[in-house]
């Protein structure tokens, strides 16, 4: 076997991944923004997960330090908790500096300096090799190929490091363009449905709240709902809640639960449609009060497009 070729082979072959080298860095340059995210990313997640699991093992520690202390446990059991924490936190903290020297690979240290050293080294100790393969010295040159052939392993190693560095915050950071491009669709969305949806006001016509009747009597309540953004709502509906011992007469009502703002609310639902810009119409339902006199809160509140409207309330004071 010529071994002149095998030493040609790796100077050469070296001097190719230097070119590679080169690329790879302009490559990890253009995206050390994004690294730099990714590693801050990664630090605080990891930061947060160890919080988390020191403060199990602080708690841990003070209970067993209580215990010592009341008789019912051992000092060395708390002593051991404790070395666990210490020994956790400096643990975190090693894996810490690794997630930093991980990103290296975007700088030019860690991306020119230590996958090109060597590949220098390996050119040059390559082409001893050969230079010495036919003279006196020519037993050096298998000493000096190997050490060429592992700087170039290890060259290699750094080059496939980087690779997977910048593979990972190339993925990471398409998911975060999708995301955020996910965000702003949303975003854009919720203003084009706020900037259409139509939008109603409701007033009350003739007399205005609060509203005064005599106790079992019954009040004659008019509204109107007039459209003052948009083309027209087909169908709106007004609903309206009255404390128990309210009723409306001649009305399908239901009872509203406990937890509701008017606790058991006796409910109907007036359906008001078609509601045209500059079109008012007037609506009048029947209100029969209870038998107790006393400043009562009623409520109401607009329902229309897939759009629910908080509850309003007025008052009514039965004499």
């Amino acid at each position: 076997m010529d071994w002149t070729i095998v030493y040609q082979v790796t100077s050469f072959l070296a001097i190719a991944l230097l070119a590679i080298v080169v690329a790879i860095f302009v490559l990890a340059s253009s995206l050390l923004g994004l690294a730099v995210e990714s590693a801050a990313k990664e630090e605080n997640d990891r930061r947060a997960a160890q919080d988390s699991e020191i403060e199990k093992q602080v708690e841990q520690a003070k209970t067993d330090l209580d215990k010592a202390a009341e008789g019912t446990g051992e000092f060395e059991q708390a002593a051991k908790t404790l070395r666990n924490l210490i020994d956790k936190k400096k643990r975190f903290e090693k894996e810490t500096k690794h997630i930093r020297r991980g990103y290296e690979v975007f700088k030019t240290k860690g991306g020119v300096l230590y996958p090109g050293i060597p590949l220098l080294l390996s050119v040059v100790l390559s082409a001893l090799a050969w230079g010495f393969s036919t003279g006196a010295y020519q037993s050096v040159s298998p000493y000096l190929w190997g050490f060429g052939v592992a700087a170039l392993g290890f060259s290699l190693y750094r080059i496939y490091f980087g690779l997977t560095k910048i593979e990972k915050v190339a993925v990471t950071s398409e998911q975060a363009a999708l995301a955020r491009m996910t965000r702003a669709l949303g975003t854009a969305l919720e203003k084009h449905d706020e900037a259409v949806k139509p939008e109603l006001r409701f007033v009350f016509g003739g007399r205005k709240p609060p509203f005064h009747c005599k106790k079992e009597s019954t009040l004659d309540i008019e509204f109107d709902v007039a459209l003052v953004k948009g083309d027209i709502v087909e169908r709106a509906e007004v609903m309206f809640f009255a404390p128990q011992g309210f009723s409306f007469p001649g009305r399908e009502t239901w009872s509203q639960d406990a937890e509701f703002e008017i606790a058991s609310a006796c409910t109907y639902k007036q359906i008001v449609p078609n509601i045209l810009p500059g079109v008012t119409r007037a609506t009048i339902f029947k209100l029969k009060a209870p038998a107790q006199t006393g400043t009562f809160t009623l409520g109401y509140s607009i329902h229309y497009a897939g759009w629910k409207g908080k509850v309003q309330k007025f008052e009514v004071v039965v004499e």
